[in-house]
């Protein structure tokens, strides 16, 4: 048995990438737009509190059920196909590379230069601390050039790193905060962070996770998600080098292939599963 999805744009996965990617095209376009995911969804965040209690309290892993049969092992903490992809569990820290980063062989004589540079990527950098909610301070123009500000204050340093600070400074070596996905005021709807040091499982809602984003796109009608569906393979026109269809399995019912059409097709199925779905295909 064979099922067609038909959309304008179809994006494979459903992490931090593919979220934000749909955000800013709903944006720019009222396209039709089908996200598909290989997982399932993660405890609700009204529910987070109390499923992420035994892990504060004992170090127990609350997501004994977040992993894909054939795929992950059960009893594994690390997670990559659910909804809202590894940033679901991330810690939410958010350095820029430096300028210098991008040109290593020319400044360094080691590694490749990257084929961009800083001031190329910096709008999209700009972006997405906004549409995250970053926390932090701008470093000094020579290491951080900026071309706004975080969108919210930094978070205080603990004693020892005022005490680190303190003496960076002294030597003459430039210390600034690291910015971080976790709201330092109430104005993006998330709760203040209150210091738990249990970042990867934010009691208060503090840290931002893309379902949040994801469920309000979902809300508001303007992505559908299909989930429980591995995307195999991506399957071309005939003679021509575009993507006519992606062929997918549903771990409901193993025996039905789905076809997803589209105009347009956005990979962004982790760093693991894209390169291999492309070598598939």
């Amino acid at each position: 048995m064979t099922t067609r999805i038909d959309s304008d744009i179809c994006i494979i996965g459903s992490g931090i990438t593919a979220i934000l990617a749909a955000e800013r095209l709903t944006e720019l376009t009222d396209a039709e737009i089908v996200m598909v995911e290989a997982g399932g969804h993660t405890t609700p965040a009204r529910d987070r509190i109390a499923k992420r209690r035994r892990f504060i309290d004992y170090g127990e892993n609350p997501w004994t059920n977040d992993h894909i049969r054939d795929q992950t092992g059960d009893g594994l903490f690390y997670r990559s196909m659910h909804v809202g992809g590894c940033a679901m569990h991330w810690d939410g820290a958010c350095p820029r590379f430096s300028p210098e980063d991008f040109r290593q062989r020319s400044v360094h004589n080691v590694g490749t230069d990257w084929e961009i540079d800083y001031d190329e990527l910096e709008p999209y950098y700009s972006d997405f601390e906004q549409r995250v909610g970053v926390a932090g301070e701008p470093g000094p123009p020579e290491y951080d050039p900026r071309s706004g500000p975080y969108p919210m204050p930094p978070l205080p340093l603990s004693y020892n790193l005022e005490i680190l600070k303190r003496w960076g400074e002294s030597a003459g070596i430039p210390f600034w905060t690291q910015p971080w996905a976790k709201a330092t005021t109430t104005e993006n709807g998330r709760a203040v962070c209150r210091r738990c040091d249990t970042c990867h499982v934010c009691p208060t809602g503090a840290k931002y996770t893309p379902d949040l984003t994801l469920h309000r796109l979902i809300d508001e009608g303007k992505v559908r998600l299909v989930t429980g569906t591995l995307v195999r393979r991506l399957n071309l026109k005939s003679n021509s080098d575009k993507v006519s269809y992606a062929l997918g399995s549903s771990y409901e019912d193993p025996d039905e292939q789905i076809e997803f059409h589209a105009k347009i097709f956005v990979v962004a199925a982790g760093y693991a599963w894209s390169p291999h779905l492309l070598l598939l295909s």
